[in-house]
């Protein structure tokens, strides 16, 4: 006969109600794991806007982790784009995402950048826009600097070639806009210029300088920078068109001037560049200083122009780092990026999702505009050196 050993609860009375009592609470809590299974989803968003987004966001790393953390619930990991928004503003997407990764010393988002390459590259990233064109070989270019992997270098170098067959001798040079061939303006000309410049910054192929010399020139001539430095949207006649005065025409154009400083030591191209900067932070603000585009006076901003000023900022911090150091540097305008950069933080953001008006109300997001938010917010980490 074996003999059974008795347990503690079975000898002492009290410690038997107190173990009954205790299996009737593991079984209730049994019961509600399912019940808290479903909500925890729920409860942990909940925390993470209350406390994380509320409460710890303060740090310029912060706020761009609740911004790009949000963005990237709007990504499609099967088409390798964002939700809702256009081709060309998936790769100021991609840009902002390699941004945060490269600023951040962070690996987070990696398998979404390369699923971005991976969905899109039999066709090249190429349309029928040659400023299409210009953003995604920008973006080729921000994941090269984040990775160093010679397919994005690649790729951008092919994209680069097709927008050469845009350049024609009418009006002297410059690109079209698209295959139509009927306008040319600012946009497609800067980018141009500015992936001329990082083409030969990287590779040191001279074909590269040389176009980026030739654009600048030709830019220069049709008069698109106005007399109050500000950009205006394109040509007529092969002379400026006082068309709209876009942030990001204020934007992209620094990225060039600042490499060619760079390459060629002229500080002609900075002041240029902090011209154009300082009659965009003078004419395109609101009364508080908050950049703002025509737009948003009416009311009525497309889906193409709720991009826009993240791009400007984004290129504006551009121009303060690489100026460090050098009689030319503007300290001011890391104060003024700083000043926007809190303005949406605290007028413009509902939970983790931001506007876009950045001096408030926030009025609904989007994934363009929760972008254009992380290009301040990655500037702000950018500048600080974090």
């Amino acid at each position: 006969t074996i003999r059974r050993k008795s347990h503690a609860y079975e000898t002492i009375p009290w410690l038997g109600f107190v173990f009954s009592r205790l299996c009737f609470a593991g079984r209730a809590l049994s019961i509600a794991n399912g019940l808290l299974s479903l909500a925890m989803n729920f409860f942990a968003s909940l925390v993470y806007v209350l406390f994380v987004a509320g409460c710890m966001a303060q740090t310029p790393a912060e706020r761009a982790t609740v911004a790009v953390t949000q963005l990237q619930r709007w990504f499609e990991s099967d088409k390798g784009v964002w939700s809702g928004v256009g081709w060309w503003n998936s790769a100021n997407s991609l840009t902002a995402l390699a941004h945060y990764e490269r600023y951040l010393k962070n690996s987070t988002f990696m398998v979404d950048i390369e699923d971005v390459y991976d969905r899109n590259e039999r066709k090249q990233f190429l349309n029928s826009y040659y400023d299409d064109e210009g953003w995604w070989a920008m973006a080729m270019l921000d994941v090269y600097d984040l990775t160093q992997q010679e397919k994005y270098l690649d790729m951008a170098q092919v994209i680069f070639t097709d927008m050469t067959k845009a350049w024609d001798n009418t009006c002297g040079g410059g690109l079209w806009w698209n295959h139509d061939r009927k306008y040319k303006n600012a946009i497609p000309n800067e980018l141009f210029l500015a992936i001329a410049t990082r083409l030969y910054i990287i590779t040191k192929q001279a074909s590269y300088l040389t176009w980026a010399q030739e654009e600048w020139k030709w830019f220069l001539s049709t008069g698109m920078v106005n007399a109050r430095y500000l950009v205006n949207d394109g040509t007529a006649n092969c002379k400026n068109n006082n068309g709209t005065a876009w942030t990001y025409n204020q934007g992209v154009i620094l990225r060039g001037l600042v490499d060619l400083y760079k390459i060629t030591g002229d500080p002609s191209y900075v002041t240029e560049a902090q011209k154009i900067a300082n009659a965009t932070i003078q004419y395109l603000t609101t009364s508080g200083g908050i950049l703002q585009e025509s737009c948003e006076i009416t009311k009525n901003c497309n889906g193409d122009q709720m991009q826009f000023k993240g791009i400007f900022v984004r290129h504006l911090s551009y121009l303060y780092v690489e100026t460090q150091g050098t009689p030319l540097h503007q300290s001011s305008y890391a104060t003024w990026i700083q000043h926007n950069a809190d303005s949406i933080w605290n007028t413009d953001r509902s939970g983790t999702e931001f506007g876009v008006y950045w001096s408030g109300p926030f009025s609904g997001s989007n994934a363009t505009l929760q972008t254009s938010v992380l290009d301040v917010f990655n500037a702000v980490v950018f500048m600080s050196g974090q």
